[in-house]
């Protein structure tokens, strides 16, 4: 009896584990499908640093200077469009609503001044030296100054940020003695810890968190942004978090950016 009992338990589990198979399939096929494009947007931006770079090639090495205009924390649209940054839409965040298509029909420029992501231009690596930027960025604009010289002094112990680009990407050839010396302090920070853009901090739905790294793709929403580093590679990183999500850093960005952008960037996500 007990073994007709487990026969009859193991035919009707059968149907039962095929149904529940097919219904998992659907849902997970729907969810990739529907969000096909918003998980793109992620490895899209890392084709930014393959832009910049053909940018250097071009630049004796270096990348787009930093907008000498007031508010803005990006380099100007005419820079690189369309030479080298041949699709701005990348810098839609992978959190925005807009799909690609939408994307492509907005005039390119908005991409590159909607305030959404930050390009701070020279080797940042801490709070300390976000704020030593920061300061060196507005005296800077005051004085008429631009930012395309090879480094800009600054009030911290290394004196100088070098302008990011292909030279500072690559591996440098140091001694020892030099890497201990304050001077060469950017140099210990590979290029995997340098950003090269950070998005402004904001809520990203639940559907992309298995994508980010969260456990389910329909867990809740979390707050933070992507920053693409310098080495190429592209990271989620919560808020407040670890560097350069810190509120230290974020709020010196903020008080950098235009209200211009930070009105454009509402208007994007709503």
């Amino acid at each position: 009896m007990a073994k007709s009992r487990a026969k009859i338990c193991a035919l009707l589990g059968i149907p039962l584990l095929i149904v529940l198979g097919g219904v998992a399939c659907a849902l997970g096929a729907t969810f990739w499908a529907s969000h096909t494009d918003d998980l793109k947007r992620i490895p899209d931006l890392k084709n930014l640093a393959v832009d910049l770079i053909m940018y250097a090639n071009d630049h004796d090495e270096y990348f787009p200077p930093l907008s000498s205009k007031p508010g803005r924390l990006m380099f100007e649209p005419d820079e690189v469009y369309p030479d080298y940054v041949s699709c701005p839409e990348y810098l839609l965040s992978p959190a925005d609503s807009l799909s690609m298509e939408i994307g492509s029909k907005v005039a390119p420029g908005f991409f590159l001044e909607n305030g959404r992501y930050f390009y701070l231009g020279y080797t940042v690596w801490d709070d300390a030296t976000a704020e030593a930027f920061a300061e060196a960025c507005r005296q800077r604009r005051e004085n008429g100054l631009g930012f395309d010289e090879g480094a800009i002094p600054v009030d911290h112990e290394v004196e100088t940020l070098r302008r990011l680009g292909a030279t500072n990407r690559r591996e440098t050839m140091l001694t020892l003695e030099q890497l201990k010396e304050p001077r060469w302090q950017y140099t210990r920070h590979r290029s995997s810890e340098v950003p090269v853009f950070i998005e402004r901090p904001r809520t990203y739905p639940g559907r992309l968190g298995l994508y980010v790294g969260f456990p389910l793709p329909l867990s809740r929403p979390v707050v933070g942004g992507t920053v693409l580093y310098l080495d190429g590679h592209v990271e989620f990183i919560r808020y407040p978090g670890k560097w350069p999500m810190t509120e230290t850093t974020i709020g010196i960005l903020e008080g950098l950016g235009s209200a211009e952008g930070q009105e454009a960037q509402r208007d994007v996500t709503q």
